[in-house]
């Protein structure tokens, strides 16, 4: 078992009160400690995270690093618990410098409030601005999708076959960018917008007119869907639960069923 350098509580301590105890990713910025029903106790939800990996196969591993630097203040970022799995698990987008990045910011705006120079609406319009910018990512995006797969449907020219692995690929597009911009994304507008791409290369194959026909009319109203909500919290910040989505309600009633037989075993 590989051993592993975990900071000492003083410097974990340490970490969360330098940043005011909130999440330093930028896009984030969450309280991490907050108070229990037990009046004598606090609730924590933060992570001493370590900018380089504690131990040889943990993310950003330096092995150039001793024991005491590893364990040091300057390895480390005060995240949320989120934040903290997102950047162990995309090594290659959050780097060793990004993470000290996000670090030096937390700590100077944290800084800047204990001098009375509030950035709490700046933060709260940073987020903002970010979510705003994934949506219209995403917009953009299943619009140039479906207008692709909908020229598809009209052209004669080319087979079915490259019909189908041109639908798949532009699909599987519009699942990587959901992915991608989970962190900013609303799980129903996800569950809706990806499936709504899911399987349409299989209406190529679909010989009999009508239920062709049917088919490529279900895909329009979905992404008619896909739009609505989009547009619906790009406008207002919240979605509009008015929009019915046959897809995010199967989506529901499987995990409904996951969660009883997890809960029988």
């Amino acid at each position: 078992m590989d051993s592993r350098d975990d900071f000492p509580k003083r410097i974990k301590d340490l970490l969360a009160k330098r940043v005011g105890y909130r999440c330093s990713n930028p896009s984030c910025r969450k309280l991490t400690s907050g108070p229990h029903k037990d009046s004598e106790k606090a609730v924590n939800v933060g992570v001493a995270a370590h900018i380089t990996a504690a131990s040889p196969k943990g993310p950003r591993y330096d092995k150039s690093l001793s024991c005491e630097q590893r364990k040091s203040i300057n390895n480390g970022v005060w995240l949320c618990g989120t934040c903290s799995t997102l950047v162990d698990n995309d090594r290659d987008r959050y780097t060793i410098e990004e993470l000290n990045r996000w670090k030096q910011e937390a700590e100077a705006e944290a800084k800047l409030e204990i001098e009375g120079k509030s950035t709490k609406v700046v933060v709260s319009d940073h987020l903002f601005e970010k979510k705003i910018e994934a949506y219209q990512k995403l917009f953009y995006a299943v619009k140039k999708a479906s207008s692709i797969i909908i020229d598809l449907f009209e052209i004669e020219e080319l087979s079915n076959e490259n019909k189908e692995a041109i639908a798949f690929k532009v699909g599987l597009e519009i699942a990587k960018l959901a992915d991608s911009e989970s962190f900013f994304l609303d799980d129903e507008v996800i569950v809706h917008t990806v499936g709504a791409f899911v399987g349409v290369e299989d209406i190529f194959a679909i010989t009999d007119s009508v239920m062709r026909q049917y088919q490529i009319n279900k895909f329009r109203k979905n992404i008619r869907n896909a739009y609505r909500m989009i547009e619906s919290i790009r406008d207002t910040r919240k979605l509009d639960r008015s929009i019915k989505s046959p897809i995010v309600d199967y989506f529901e009633s499987l995990k409904e069923i996951q969660d009883k037989e997890d809960q029988i075993f």
